[in-house]
């Protein structure tokens, strides 16, 4: 070769950190490569109640319905294609969103009464239940301290 170079070894392997690099960075499987698959929850089980579904539906529909009164009637108005519809639109948009808002108030206070009533009902049971553990347990702590 060329005078004062060395080549390296005599057996032609020139770059033996080649090897090293080879093995530590090798190609990937295919299987690496794609992404994991996410999964969709099942959403076939519903724990809400049917009442408050339903509530909850009805006022989705009235709100829609007072917001696009409100809105066309606000347009029909400023672009004075039919002022008297516009107003009227825009009055009765003002009550159905009235509305939703009284029957929205009306669907808490039922909402808080029952979760209300449910945590009573949990509380008073779960104080019985401590009460039964506080006495059982004073118990055992004064036969241990007498004794």
């Amino acid at each position: 070769m060329l005078d004062g170079i060395d080549d390296g070894d005599e057996d032609g392997d020139s770059f033996p950190e080649h090897e090293v690099l080879d093995e530590k960075y090798q190609e990937p499987d295919q299987q690496q490569l794609r992404p994991d698959i996410p999964t969709v929850p099942d959403t076939t089980s519903r724990d809400v109640d049917p009442v408050v579904e339903g509530t909850f539906w009805t006022l989705v529909v009235v709100f829609n319905i007072g917001v696009l009164m409100v809105s066309v009637g606000a347009l029909l108005v400023v672009f004075q294609e039919n002022r008297s519809l516009g107003w009227q639109l825009a009055a009765a948009g003002a009550v159905v969103l009235g509305y939703g808002f009284y029957r929205y108030r009306s669907a808490k206070q039922l909402i808080d009464e029952r979760t209300a009533d449910g945590d009573a009902e949990r509380t008073a049971d779960g104080d019985a239940e401590r009460t039964a553990d506080d006495g059982a347990a004073q118990t055992d702590g004064d036969d241990n301290h007498n004794g």
